[in-house]
């Protein structure tokens, strides 16, 4: 094989394995803000971990043995990405396998997103008109924030845009609603979007 073809070949492996690495820091990403312990491989499910406490605002939750678990594609049963107790490498390899070519492509792309400011209500912390786009359209679910967090009384309402010199600063409270926006639009996104939160 000439020296090429090794590369193209390495190449070609590096873009297969993107989504995974996406999907892993994903569900990891999920169920460490959920605070759950992960299973270690060959322990059964037999809820003897500590389950985490889940907040659902856009999905159904689940009751399986007397443990909770989000719905998050919105077909009424529990799948293996949903459930905690599971190890990693198990979800992941069952998300991966039920998403689209362009959910895997959505995953490895990554964009400033901040905070914004409603002009007319001068509330800060809310969704940029960009953010619906963003997740629904291009299926993104990794954003940068860039927002300035500071005290009220230094917080300001900026105008829209701004990329990487956002013009709106929020105070820590405002970022905790921000961000609760963000992760609601992104599990809100169709079933068959499987919806996976931002990180």
């Amino acid at each position: 094989m000439s020296h090429t073809d090794a590369y193209a070949g390495a190449r070609h492996s590096r873009r297969l394995a993107l989504p995974v690495t996406a999907v892993v820091t994903l569900v990891a990403g999920l169920s460490l803000s959920a605070g759950a312990a992960f299973a270690a491989p060959g322990e059964d499910e037999g809820n003897h971990q500590k389950p985490p406490q889940l907040e659902a605002r856009v999905k159904n939750v689940l009751t399986v043995k007397g443990r909770q678990f989000k719905d998050l594609n919105a077909n009424g049963r529990l799948d293996t990405y949903e459930d905690w107790r599971k190890p990693v490498s198990d979800r992941v390899a069952d998300l991966v396998a039920q998403m689209t070519l362009e959910e895997k492509a959505g995953l490895m792309m990554v964009d400033t997103l901040n905070a914004a400011c409603d002009q007319a209500t001068q509330e800060r912390g809310t969704l940029d008109p960009a953010a619906a786009g963003y997740v629904n359209t291009q299926k993104m679910h990794r954003f940068i924030f860039r927002n300035t967090v500071t005290s009220p009384d230094k917080a300001v309402c900026g105008g829209s845009g701004g990329g990487f010199a956002a013009s709106t600063s929020v105070t820590p409270a405002e970022t905790v609603a921000y961000m609760n926006r963000m992760q609601a639009l992104s599990e809100a996104t169709r079933p068959s979007e499987r919806g996976v939160g931002c990180i």
